[in-house]
């Protein structure tokens, strides 16, 4: 059975207005994209508003199929005047609606029958198309739909949580959020392509159920694609296919390579049918690659060793040796090598092409590591090939790497710290379960040194909890580490410690002293992540924007995956402070389209699930929030984040979203006074600014006495307007209350005016404007809940999940602009 996804609601919304001005409308999308079940759900809406409508679908090439196929059509009539006065009849009334479900390949004689219905009645049109009206060869179809000059509607992408929606009903059970990411990454917001990747990785053994959720094990990359390549090139020329696999053995490559392999108007007929991309590259000029990654790694199967090396070599003969081919893994070591809602369409487009790049450059890379590593596998071959690898979950191929590398003369001291820092990267991301690699021989210097990294900023923030001022820690002289992967690094865990101690105004000044040395990229980064978070929590928002955006878009220039989830996730939380909270999942967005991280790079990408859980839970797409919070909370035991993911935060807001404020606010007391008791004040107090008033005498004491010393005036008026509402002083709540933004703390604004008698509107409550108008069952729900009855009672009565109400009432109380269930009293009803 098809389903129906917010996405496909949205495009059904956008077509209708035009019918309303009786224009016709061709919806037109890629293979696989969901024009059918887009235009079945056009079909159900309009039934339910008593639109007379018929729906052909295109049925072969035999006469008649499409109007022959319909369950209402006179199958007993074979000649076309019967079947024109069939349809005619059909479509007779005014409001009529006739749609055309691949109006491109419609046979000869149902398309006949239709243009004769048209000119008999006023019947309006809407179709589904793959090809581009004005591009279409001089066919039946193209003068059809030419004459009646109809609007052309987009089919988007799937966003996060229309994907979400689709997988966990293909696999009949709720998908981690893991597992959702790969899948938009891979697929591009294709649904045809995502269903396929999930039927192969269900075959291969690719995923399983763990804790309730469908999970990517870390093979779904690996999966037979073939399916893919057949839904989506299955009507294009050979000729076009050929041209598309060499594009794709290569990888990303500039315009110039690409013409000359291919030619400009194969490049032109490529890029209209959405299967190549053109994006610019900071130093680069043009690349072009195949999309979506699915295909491009479905087309690199199907050629030989032997063509690929023919291609490679021909190549370079023109471009020079910067070609560098994505080798696939030879056969014998295929078994040891072995995963939106706001934006519009042509933001998710862009945002799908951006994820392709990232993912081919990255896989460019990791092909050319791989190679020079399996020529010779030691460890400083191994460390060049894990540190790209390891940016994924790919744990089959880093085991591999760590079994199978040895320490040979060749390599250094140096490299034998590299090596055991990766390797205790991998033991704590695969919660210590790494498979014993060559033990390569070194000083036991080497390990202290990692030792000492790991615990460095532990130490720092237990020695200012304390007592030691932490004006002295952030003036001591910097550590003395002689290991190039280390460089720059004390510093910026000295940083995050005092970022997370509550003094980023001397995180700052240490980020200030470390200035710029030969610090790798990881670390660079890092630094510019914390500014930007010591900046947004000294409320300098516009300059930690600047900064944000700045980088932001140097790594969207570069196609760097490491630098767009960093940046991404910290310009995010910037503009969620800022109450530019659907901006703010915007940005995150294409972070998340990345898929997940690997050990490499999880802090940024656990802060950036977390930020999303909030915002999605702002959606109203409770159930999305919680996969993501299920993702978090699978934590390695030995996991040492850069900064604190603040997982709590999220579970607030999905306990508040299903109605639970109380529960909600003993979540985050509890976790915001474990913070403070380990010294971590800066989370502590994010997370009591932003939960639910709960605060008792007690409570509000230990608050304050855990913003003594600290510096952090963005969480002030927030912090303020909690004591005075815990000390009931309504004047001080009356001078708090302008401070803080309903946008990023809405209930506890709410909670405020209702203290000061300011949420007693003379009317009842309705919704703003007809697209915030209530479903049928989100009215059924919210009407219940007036009445008093909880959530388990109304599942009982309606025959649902508790998981459905939950969501159900969530998005009925954000149409309704209502804070909680107790609002409801106020609501109309209608």
């Amino acid at each position: 059975m098809p389903v129906t996804t917010t996405d496909d609601d949205d495009t059904v919304a956008t077509v209708l207005p035009w019918l309303a001005t009786d224009r016709d409308v061709l919806l037109r999308g890629e293979r696989g994209s969901g024009k059918s079940t887009t235009l079945e759900a056009l079909r159900r809406d309009l039934s339910g508003r008593r639109v007379p409508g018929v729906l052909l679908r295109a049925s072969g090439p035999a006469p008649f199929a499409a109007v022959l196929d319909h369950p209402s059509a006179p199958t007993r009539v074979a000649d076309e005047s019967g079947l024109v006065a069939w349809l005619s009849d059909e479509v007779a009334e005014r409001r009529s609606v006739l749609m055309l479900d691949d109006v491109d390949r419609l046979d000869p004689g149902s398309l006949r029958v239709v243009q004769r219905a048209l000119v008999r009645t006023s019947v309006r049109l809407v179709g589904t198309t793959t090809t581009d009206l004005l591009r279409a060869p001089a066919t039946g179809s193209r003068e059809l739909l030419v004459a009646r000059a109809p609007a052309e509607v987009r089919i988007p992408p799937l966003g996060l949580a229309a994907l979400d929606a689709l997988t966990s009903d293909v696999l009949d059970g709720p998908a981690d959020a893991t597992l959702t990411g790969t899948l938009l990454a891979q697929s591009g917001g294709n649904p045809g392509v995502a269903v396929a990747l999930l039927a192969a990785a269900r075959a291969q053994g690719a995923i399983r159920r763990r804790d309730g959720r469908y999970v990517d094990d870390g093979r779904l990359l690996d999966v037979p694609a073939d399916a893919v390549a057949a839904l989506l090139l299955g009507n294009h020329d050979p000729a076009l296919v050929r041209a598309l696999e060499r594009l794709a053995v290569l990888g990303p490559v500039t315009l110039d390579v690409a013409t000359h392999l291919v030619g400009p108007d194969a490049l032109d007929d490529l890029a209209d049918a959405g299967r190549l991309v053109e994006l610019d590259v900071a130093g680069t000029g043009s690349l072009l690659v195949v999309a979506p990654p699915a295909l491009a790694r479905a087309l690199r199967d199907r050629v030989a060793p032997a063509h690929r090396r023919r291609l490679v070599a021909a190549t370079r003969e023109h471009a020079g040796d910067a070609v560098t081919a994505v080798e696939q893994p030879p056969e014998d070591l295929a078994g040891l090598l072995s995963r939106d809602t706001t934006g519009g369409t042509e933001f998710l487009r862009w945002s799908s092409q951006v994820a392709g790049v990232v993912h081919e450059r990255a896989a460019q890379e990791e092909a050319s590591a791989r190679a020079a590593w399996a020529r010779d596998q030691r460890l400083a071959t191994a460390n060049d090939y894990l540190t790209v690898l390891m940016r994924r979950p790919a744990r089959d191929r880093i085991a591999a790497v760590f079994r199978e590398t040895h320490r040979t003369p060749e390599d250094t001291e140096a490299d034998v710290v590299a090596f055991r820092y990766l390797r205790r990267r991998w033991e704590s991301w695969h919660d210590g379960d790494a498979p014993e690699p060559g033990s390569p021989s070194g000083t036991d210097g080497a390990v202290d040194a990692v030792s000492r990294l790991e615990d460095l900023k532990e130490q720092l923030v237990t020695a200012m909890r304390d007592g030691t001022p932490p004006e002295d820690v952030a003036g001591a002289p910097p550590a003395d580490v002689d290991a190039p992967v280390f460089h720059g690094g004390p510093e910026v865990l000295r940083a995050a410690a005092l970022l997370e101690a509550g003094r980023p105004d001397l995180a700052l000044a240490v980020l200030d002293r470390a200035g710029e040395d030969d610090a790798g990229p990881e670390v660079r980064h890092y630094r510019v992540a914390l500014r930007v978070q010591a900046l947004t929590h000294l409320d300098r928002l516009d300059e930690a924007e600047r900064l944000a955006r700045r980088h932001l878009g140097a790594a969207y220039d570069t196609h760097d995956a490491f630098a767009v989830r960093v940046h991404a996730t910290t310009l995010a939380e910037v503009l969620t402070f800022a109450g530019e909270v659907d901006s703010g999942w915007q940005v995150l967005s294409t972070a998340l389209r990345l898929g997940p991280a690997g050990p490499i790079e999880t802090t940024f990408y656990r802060r950036g699930l977390a930020l999303g859980s909030v915002l999605q839970v702002r959606a109203g797409h409770v159930d999305l929030a919680r996969a993501v919070l299920g993702e978090l909370e699978r934590a390695p035991r030995v996991y040492r984040p850069l900064v604190r993911s603040l997982r709590v935060v999220g579970a607030v807001a999905v306990a508040v979203a299903t109605g639970d404020r109380t529960t909600a606010g003993e979540i985050a007391w509890r976790a915001g006074l474990s913070y403070a008791e380990a010294g971590y004040r800066q989370p502590a107090l994010i997370t009591w600014a932003f939960g639910p008033p709960v605060l008792t005498p007690e409570r509000a004491a230990a608050l304050r006495a855990t913003r003594e010393g600290v510096v952090l005036p963005m969480l002030d008026p927030y912090l303020d307007l909690q004591l005075a509402l815990a000390d009931r002083n309504e004047d001080a709540v009356a001078a708090t209350l302008p401070g803080v933004l309903p946008q990023v703390a809405r209930t506890l604004t709410t909670t405020a005016r209702e203290v000061l008698g300011l949420d007693t509107p003379a009317a009842p409550v309705r919704a703003a404007t007809p697209t915030e108008a209530l479903s049928d069952r989100e009215r059924e729900v919210a009407a219940l809940a007036r009445e008093g009855h909880g959530n388990r009672e109304i599942a009982d009565r309606l025959h649902l999940s508790v998981r459905t109400v939950e969501n159900h009432m969530s998005r009925a109380l954000r149409k309704l602009g209502l804070q909680g269930r107790t609002d409801l009293r106020r609501w109309s009803g209608t």
